[in-house]
């Protein structure tokens, strides 16, 4: 018998990475954390083992730098400008994991500074791209667990 690899509902995610709902709303938009799955009514289910390796305190600490990344000053900007600060893990894009996440970020955090204290003026480009993550993050879930349809061997 096949077993169906771990999820975890949203109220888990909040619980395992100590983030609040608003914080987790962020994450998802920056294409940080995306869901792979849908539950039985359709609520965002999260690959657990990934949820997981996003607890450590230093990758905790990174999402948090995300959540707060000023590009200008390339630290987050709860930080003094000029104040001694390091990086909690070792990534090129740092605190985001590649250049087109940086890319989204730097666009996405942008707008939303220059439209302050509305929200998002673009509704459906943030839609658009957290549906990509989405499904960029499903299939590399389906491929490592070996779920989904199987391409047809010929002979």
């Amino acid at each position: 018998m096949i077993t169906a690899p771990p999820l975890y509902d949203e109220r888990e995610v909040l619980e395992w990475l100590k983030l609040k709902a608003y914080e987790l709303e962020e994450l998802l938009n920056v294409g940080i954390i995306a869901p792979v799955a849908g539950g039985p009514t359709g609520e965002p289910r999260y690959c657990a083992e990934t949820i997981d390796r996003l607890a450590a305190r230093e990758q905790r600490t990174r999402l948090s730098d995300a959540l707060w990344w000023d590009f200008d000053l390339q630290q987050p900007a709860y930080m003094p400008a000029g104040a001694p600060w390091a990086r909690s893990v070792d990534l090129p894009f740092y605190p985001f994991d590649d250049d087109e996440q940086q890319s989204w970020a730097r666009r996405y955090y942008g707008l939303k500074k220059a439209c302050a204290p509305f929200p998002y003026p673009y509704p459906e480009r943030l839609a658009r791209h957290r549906s990509r993550m989405e499904d960029k993050a499903t299939k590399a879930f389906a491929r490592k667990h070996g779920s989904g349809r199987r391409s047809r061997t010929w002979p």
